[in-house]
């Protein structure tokens, strides 16, 4: 099972190839690359699969976190959780996460979520961009 922070569901939608290494770039690529390969995704607020080569991870002593603005990350994470009415830990069919996202997902509450993210400051990531991904 695939386990994937809580805004990462929004990110791996509305990744372009940018990142913050080749490395990075290349590793997101081959995640996102295997959701196809996965059932079930876990959500957690905490680091995952996408993190582990991050340049951003530290290590505080008891696990990693995000070295970004005192963890918000971890914050952004959590804020998802009520709006979306996810639960951290509890293993989500792929199609019902989307059927969720789909649904719950407001401009208003992608906009909270993102608007601390450097990849939206840059206009990387927009809603209109998740919704309609063609466009």
């Amino acid at each position: 099972m695939l386990v994937l922070r809580v805004h990462h569901l929004l990110c791996t939608g509305l990744f372009s190839g940018h990142g913050y290494s080749p490395e990075y770039t290349e590793h997101l690529t081959r995640v996102i690359a295997t959701f196809k390969n996965h059932e079930y995704i876990s959500l957690t607020t905490n680091c995952d699969t996408v993190c582990s080569v991050c340049p951003k991870r530290k290590h505080d002593g008891t696990d990693f976190i995000c070295a970004d603005d005192d963890n918000y990350v971890h914050i952004k994470d959590t804020l998802l959780l009520e709006p979306l009415g996810l639960e951290e830990g509890k293993p989500y069919k792929v199609s019902e996460l989307k059927k969720i996202l789909d649904t719950k997902l407001t401009k208003e509450v992608f906009d909270k979520s993102c608007s601390n993210c450097p990849w939206y400051k840059q206009g990387y990531c927009t809603f209109e961009d998740w919704k309609n991904p063609l466009n």
